[in-house]
């Protein structure tokens, strides 16, 4: 199923993302969210393989990492330049006054 996203509610969602990302937020506790250390491995590899860096996933295994902890500001910039690219696919200019491009 392939969801369909309006301009305003993207602008919206980068507006948001912009705002969010300016106020660093701190790590979360993955434990609270996902209580073993299967489902963080699975969400961190997920998330590794969407930023692009699969081999750093690799490397914290091999150092028994039990990914405790998450900055959820390292996911903004995934979607924040996700929200980007999604308005400029649509031919529209994101009305954020400035903004990095974040390669995907």
């Amino acid at each position: 199923m392939k969801i369909e996203i309006d301009e305003t509610a993207l602008q919206i969602l980068l507006l948001a993302l912009q705002d969010a990302r300016d106020k660093n937020i701190g790590d979360i506790d993955l434990r609270k969210l996902l209580p073993s250390l299967e489902d963080r491995q699975a969400f961190m590899k997920l998330y590794h393989q969407e930023n692009g860096d699969p081999k750093v996933y690799e490397e914290d295994l091999k150092y028994n990492c039990e990914f405790l902890y998450f900055n959820p500001n390292d996911a903004l910039f995934i979607l924040y330049g996700a929200a980007i690219k999604a308005l400029e696919a649509k031919g529209v200019t994101p009305f954020v006054e400035q903004y990095d491009k974040y390669e995907l």
